[in-house]
């Protein structure tokens, strides 16, 4: 097992996370495992990762710890904060019913708006719906079908 933890002078407090790799030795496999300290775990070739709290729908929404978040109320979405993303992240929306996101609202304050396919906004069915966005370092684009249910 090999540890990899930030370079801390005397007297510092580490602050930054800590990743661990541990390689599976089973059948000369080089699968490796490391946990952070928000709850982001890699086993294998399968990335585990934390749920967010259920967040209230608003124009523009924050999105706490974690890559999967189930959305309440009815407020059109149009924009995501980006602090604490880097080009590269993505999240899952589990989405209520006739809810509406917004496609290409500009950015501003440091959110980001939504770039969605068919460039159109999209109404959410009557039974709810999901989708995965991915941050680009511009938009949170639309980066995998999104469902109705």
């Amino acid at each position: 097992v090999s540890a990899i933890a930030p370079n801390v002078g005397a007297g510092s407090a580490i602050t930054d996370n800590i990743g661990f790799e541990c390689p599976d030795l089973t059948e000369g496999t080089n699968n490796y495992a490391w946990i952070s300290g928000i709850g982001v775990a890699k086993y294998g070739d399968r990335i585990l990762s934390a749920a967010a709290a259920n967040l209230a729908s608003a124009n523009d929404i924050t999105i706490g710890r974690g890559n999967f978040v189930t959305i309440t109320g009815s407020t059109q979405i149009n924009r995501i904060l980006t602090t604490g993303w880097q080009s590269g992240s993505s999240v899952e929306l589990v989405l209520p019913a006739s809810i509406v996101l917004s496609h290409n609202t500009a950015a501003g304050s440091g959110y980001a708006g939504l770039w969605l396919s068919g460039l159109a906004n999209w109404t959410v069915g009557a039974n709810g719906g999901m989708i995965r966005l991915t941050y680009d370092g511009t938009y949170w684009r639309q980066s995998a079908a999104r469902v109705d249910y």
